[in-house]
């Protein structure tokens, strides 16, 4: 209010409260001090003085007229309703007394002056006119030429100049006076002549080369002087002809001087706008063009069709600057537009003008004054938006009493049909000044089912419909039946939500995010979570009385292994701060009437969590492939075992060979491999020792290196040696638990034995019941000399080895001894400590050498 005491105070001392009193001295500052205050503050001083404040601006108006010879009466907004922005930028500016900008060119830069580009093209507009066609009003003057034609009884033509008495000499009928004729007086006055005294003879006149006449171009002219031109030359060709107008040359008050006074005036802008020439004259002989400076201007900016500078004619108002400015562009909002005025001072001023109103179309303009109409806000009125599986997504129009099945009334057409989910769809709404949201959770289904039903909900303006894909990845967060969760277990779960199904963690995650901003102490944050064997496990909005049967929904239903029990947490929470977790525990079965808890109402960030049946997976397979009745992949459930297996498969077949029976387990095969590569590593790490001592290496580094990186890429078999026999027989004891990934092979039936290894010739032999090892290795060559025969063994079909035992005098294979059978394996591994005997007499040979040498040199040396 201290601003109101400085125009107050002044006022109020030098007259009473009475309009025909108000002072006549106030000073222009007052008078630019009161201008720029707000509506309200202004009616607070038209109060003081018992008068209306359209009073009070008319007289303040009257005195700023008398005070500064500016005509702009109308230049006070008229008191308008503040809303609660205005009353709450009102007491901001109270606490800020100076409003007048220092420098307006901050937001509105200058622009440049319309029309005075016309002449800067490259390419020159101006053409001779000595061609043009000739006006008859066209006044005759010496250096003009009339070409005649004559035919009839005589053809001549005849070229006529205009002397400076103007005088023609026409042949055969003397001198002519044309002088203050117009050409086409001129040519009626030669044709009558022609007609009465050539008897026989016609003729046709024109006017042919044009006489030149000089002319002066004075004041802001771009090159100033005198020209010669032709003298059917106008101001705006004459201009041409000069190279325009320069920098502060008025494009408006272009003045052409003859025989020194002034016969006409040229406003380039009725060219320009509106096409008018009609003031553009006929220059004449000794005419001075007078371009003076350029007079008052206004520039309007932002949403209009033509924003630049103009230079102002007398009297022009803000209603004739939108007009030369090509009219608002249909996006421009008129009601807040923003003038920029120059004060007597020096100082700017900023001031809002309402173009709703009439009176401020009126307002006359000064040097100097900027306009900036701003755009208008992207906000659209009556409109709704779809977002997600819809065929066609984005806003619509909306009307009083819409609903839902207004904008979806067929599944198949409107709707992506084979993706969207039609039980679970929301409404995000607007419910207050504040913008802040509320939501609402519909059946889509039921409303395009039952139109105008409950279940077809009535819609509002700017209600954003969010229709989701059914989850197209399903996941479950697995949680124990009974574990006990802490708090900060449930803060950890909320924050590692598994979002799954892309349309509704796109749609939901701006939503989730605009709900958790706008929770303050008065409103908890209005979301709940869901966890464990549901769809889609995640947060979800809280919407009005919402219970768990809906919070299934929109975590897209039950998985299948979920069971009837569920649980729900529950902060209990005083005064903002969480006190414990309160857990509740809910039935889900509704097969049992009115015991079913899925209509218990949630409150703002529950917990559900939908637990699972024990260990349930319906993923878990294993294989059976071979001579059975019906082999393939089977689910198992916890217990199953090979002998379960088996039975489900049919049995086997009459050729199975049940001893060469292949199981293999991928989590022995993971364990072999990783076996594997600690073997690697460890003839790396030994070579590398062995490369710091003084230990003799006889294997290069590419070789070690190649025979890790063997081990290293080695898968595993992940082969199970099993009781085939004694689990079909159905020993219980012997048979395994089956596992996910399990397979189990039964080859057909075979009568052979392979011998494979250090023999003369690896291959494979029928089973004979009376061969021994011996008698098999005799038949692939018997062992060659490199082959380790102490350590000969056999490798069963169904995957065990033994090693056969000998008498050591003999190293023979006792036949006691051989438990061979069909598809058994003979292995004769190669002894790796082997060396030729030629190369062990040269040993021998060469240490006897050296030691008789060393005893000779003893003997010497005594």
């Amino acid at each position: 209010m201290t601003r109101f005491r400085r125009f107050l105070l002044p006022l109020l001392l030098a007259a009473p409260p009475a309009l025909s009193q108000l002072p006549a001295g106030i000073t222009p500052e007052m008078v630019a001090q009161f201008q720029q205050m707000r509506p309200a503050e202004q009616q607070v001083i038209a109060s003081q003085f018992g008068i209306s404040l359209n009073q009070l601006q008319e007289r303040i108006a009257g005195i700023a007229l008398q005070s500064t010879g500016i005509g702009e009466v109308q230049t006070i907004q008229p008191p308008t309703k503040l809303s609660s922005e205005d009353r709450t930028q009102t007491a901001y500016e109270d606490q800020n007394e100076e409003v007048v900008v220092a420098n307006a060119d901050s937001f509105m830069q200058p622009l440049p002056l319309f029309g005075a580009d016309i002449f800067d093209a490259e390419i020159s507009t101006f053409v001779p006119v000595d061609n043009a066609p000739i006006p008859t009003d066209y006044m005759l003057g010496p250096g003009d030429a009339l070409a005649v034609q004559l035919y009839g009884n005589q053809n001549q033509s005849l070229n006529l100049t205009v002397d400076r008495e103007g005088v023609v000499n026409f042949p055969d009928l003397g001198p002519i006076s044309v002088a203050g004729l117009s050409f086409s007086g001129a040519q009626e006055l030669l044709l009558n002549r022609v007609s009465e005294e050539m008897i026989g003879v016609r003729a046709a006149i024109s006017l042919g080369r044009l006489r030149a006449i000089n002319i002066f171009l004075a004041g802001e002219a771009a090159n100033p002087g005198t020209y010669a031109v032709s003298a059917l030359t106008t101001v705006t060709q004459a201009l041409f002809v000069s190279g325009g107008i320069s920098d502060i040359g008025s494009l408006r008050n272009i003045q052409i001087r003859r025989n020194n006074q002034t016969v006409g005036t040229f406003d380039l802008y009725d060219l320009l706008m509106r096409g008018d020439a009609s003031s553009d004259l006929r220059l004449q002989s000794g005419d001075v063009v007078f371009i003076p400076t350029v007079g008052p201007v206004a520039q309007i900016d932002g949403a209009v069709r033509r924003p630049a500078a103009f230079e102002l004619a007398n009297g022009e108002t803000l209603a004739d600057l939108i007009a030369m400015a090509g009219g608002f562009r249909s996006n421009a909002y008129i009601s807040d537009v923003l003038r920029r005025s120059y004060l007597v001072g020096g100082t700017q001023q900023l001031r809002s003008l309402n173009l709703h109103e009439t009176s401020a179309a009126s307002i006359l303009l000064s040097d100097g004054d900027g306009f900036l109409v701003s755009d208008s806000s992207s906000y659209i009125k009556n409109r709704i938006t779809v977002h997600g599986a819809v065929t066609r997504p984005g806003p619509r129009g909306w009307e009083v009493g819409m609903r839902i099945s207004d904008v979806f009334n067929s599944v198949t057409e409107d709707l992506n049909a084979s993706t969207v989910d039609l039980n679970y769809s929301l409404i995000v709404r607007i419910k207050n000044t504040d913008r802040q949201i509320e939501v609402v959770q519909f059946n889509l289904g039921e409303a395009i089912k039952n139109p105008g039903s409950l279940a077809d909900p009535e819609l509002q303006a700017e209600d954003e419909l969010l229709v989701f894909d059914l989850p197209d990845v399903m996941r479950s967060m697995e949680i124990e039946q009974d574990r006990e969760l802490s708090l900060l277990d449930l803060l950890e779960l909320e924050a590692t939500q598994v979002e799954t199904g892309s349309s509704r963690t796109e749609l939901l995650a701006p939503l989730i995010e605009k709900l958790r901003l706008q929770a303050d102490r008065e409103e908890s944050v209005r979301l709940v979570n869901v966890l464990g064997n549901v769809k889609v496990p995640g947060t979800y909005p809280l919407t009005s009385n919402m219970t768990v049967s809906q919070l299934i929904s929109a975590a897209g239903g039950l998985q299948d292994s979920a069971v009837d029990q569920a649980e729900l947490l529950r902060l209990s929470e005083q005064d903002g701060n969480i006190l414990e977790v309160e857990k509740i525990e809910l039935d889900l079965n509704t097969s049992v009437p009115n015991r079913s808890d899925l209509d218990f109402v949630l409150l703002s960030r529950d917990t559900l969590l939908i637990r699972t049946i024990s260990d349930w997976n319906l993923e878990e397979q294993v294989t059976i492939t071979g001579e059975v009745r019906f082999p393939g992949a089977y689910t198992i459930v916890p217990g199953d075992t090979i002998g379960d297996l088996l039975r489900r498969a049919g049995g086997l077949k009459d050729d199975a060979f049940i001893e060469g029976a292949v199981f293999t387990r991928d989590v022995l095969k993971e364990r072999e491999a990783e076996q594997a590569r600690q073997f690697a590593r460890l003839i790396r790490d030994n070579f590398a020792a062995r490369s710091m001592t003084q230990e003799l290496i006889n294997t290069s580094f590419s070789e070690i290196n190649e025979i890790a990186s063997y081990f290293e890429d080695y898968e595993g078999s992940g082969r199970m040696v099993v009781d085939l026999d004694g689990i079909i027989a159905g020993d219980r004891s012997i048979d395994i638990e089956l596992l996910s990934g399990d397979a189990l092979h039964l080859p057909r039936r075979t009568e052979a034995v392979t011998v494979v290894g250090a023999v003369f010739h690896e291959g494979s032999h029928r089973y004979s019941p009376t061969l021994t090892v011996e008698g098999y290795l005799e038949l692939s060559g018997g062992l060659v000399q490199r082959a380790q025969f102490r350590d000969v063994y056999v490798l069963k079909a169904d995957g065990s080895v033994f090693i056969p035992s000998r008498e050591r005098s003999l190293l023979r294979f006792p036949a006691t001894d051989t438990l061979l059978g069909p598809g058994d394996t003979i292995v004769a591994p190669v002894d790796t400590a082997y060396k030729d005997r030629w190369a062990v007499i040269k040993d021998i040979t060469q240490i006897a050498y050296q030691a008789g040498v060393s005893l000779a040199s003893i003997m010497a040396a005594f």
